[in-house]
């Protein structure tokens, strides 16, 4: 069947037409869209498309209204993001984004709001937001993959995020600070790694990161990394157990830096646990401010918040930007062929560690759980073992052990 569309400029956010009406219509109608209409936006489980007239007929039109202009797009990684918008009018809305508009006075006192966790931009049409779409690779298992995947002690696993979680607190700043880079430097030595204790500074405080190198034969180097601090509600330098956030991530670094140390690999890997990113990336900021301009890393993954599901344990989110797209593929096919697992992807990357280095056109991918703003213990003293999915946490450890074993292989 035919569709008849109207003509769908693209727009400028100073000069929309008179009356514009925001079209919601279903992803599976993709390419005929976006070959259609140049004003669409892909956000989660729905295409947003901007037209002049209220009567246009597209594929599996859901509804439709009519918008003010400007629009702009809300993130937040804090809390929900409809928390940051009661004086604007929201237009559509997914996981933590929203598409919205407000008056003059409204949208100062929005952006007033914005920190390294809530941002606003003007909405860009063309483009992906966070997509769904089911394109499946076709490359198959490497099965001596799966064998050092099939080689991870699942007890073990447990195990190291509840030492993590036993020190009450993993604050950057709190006085048991040193003490746990120390333990984290020692973690790594025990597995066979030189590892050092870097320490950064902000505002007159010292904070610390943990590298552990495994050296390879080639001049690249991949980094695994997480965050290692936790911050909580109240009291976060004595009580932020921070169970998920990022306990998870955390573990998930010393997990694939046992499961490969015993190999030979072909790139020099880097396995970073980072302080400071809950008070805006301070030791990943720090780490890549000292980076030569020689191009040296391969791919950075990171992983924050990877072990708690609400109602789907078959998703998993990556979130980088476009340039770093194929790193974010090799993530992808990994997650259907080694934990038959779905995936979300976000080209708006911030508010993790992936970030800095996407800064310097380091290609960098975040996994996150996709439900991590559901989350009982979100930032707060719940963030507790009792919220862990083991078996969700351990694929998507899965996923970033077989994405560093495919790109050493390259």
């Amino acid at each position: 069947m035919k569709y008849l569309f109207f003509f769908c400029a693209v727009v400028s956010f100073t000069a929309y037409a008179s009356q514009q009406y925001l079209y919601t219509a279903s992803p599976d109608d993709f390419d005929a869209l976006t070959r259609s209409c140049p004003a669409w936006v892909e956000l989660g489980d729905k295409m947003l498309i901007l037209g002049d007239g209220p009567d246009m007929l597209i594929p599996s039109c859901g509804s439709k209204q009519q918008v003010e202009a400007p629009l702009y797009l809300a993130m937040s990684k804090d809390r929900p993001v409809a928390d940051y918008l009661s004086s604007a009018k929201i237009y559509a809305a997914y996981r933590c984004f929203a598409v919205f508009s407000a008056d003059p006075s409204a949208l100062q006192d929005i952006l007033r709001t914005q920190s390294y966790l809530f941002r606003v931009q003007a909405l860009e049409f063309g483009q992906t937001v966070v997509t769904r779409r089911a394109v499946r690779s076709q490359e198959k298992a490497d099965p001596e993959i799966q064998a050092v995947l099939d080689g991870i002690n699942k007890d073990i696993v447990r195990d190291t995020l509840q030492k993590l979680v036993d020190y009450a607190t993993r604050h950057t700043f709190s006085t048991k600070a040193g003490t746990i880079a120390n333990d984290m430097r020692a973690a790594f030595e025990a597995l066979g790694y030189k590892s050092e204790v870097v320490e950064f500074t902000s505002s007159g405080r010292t904070g610390y990161s943990i590298i552990a190198r495994k050296p390879g034969t080639g001049q690249k180097k991949i980094l695994v990394t997480a965050h290692l601090d936790s911050t909580s509600s109240g009291d976060a330098a004595r009580l932020a157990p921070g169970a998920d956030d990022n306990g998870s991530g955390s573990a998930g670094v010393l997990t694939i830096a046992r499961a490969v140390r015993d190999m030979k690999l072909n790139q020099n890997v880097e396995f970073i646990l980072f302080m400071g990113e809950e008070q805006g990336l301070l030791g990943s900021r720090a780490y890549v401010a000292k980076l030569a301009e020689d191009g040296a890393i391969a791919g950075v993954l990171n992983m924050d918040m990877i072990g708690y599901y609400g109602n789907d344990p078959d998703t998993v989110m990556l979130e980088s930007l476009r340039f770093a797209d194929p790193l974010v593929q090799e993530l992808k096919a990994s997650a259907e062929q080694y934990a038959g697992m779905k995936t979300e992807i976000s080209y708006n990357a911030w508010g993790s560690d992936h970030e800095p280095f996407l800064s310097r056109n380091i290609p960098a991918v975040l996994t996150i759980e996709n439900e991590w703003d559901s989350n009982p213990g979100y930032h707060n003293p719940k963030d507790t073992m009792e919220n862990i999915r083991p078996d969700f946490m351990l694929k998507l450890i899965k996923i970033n052990l077989a994405t560093l074993l495919k790109l050493d292989q390259k």
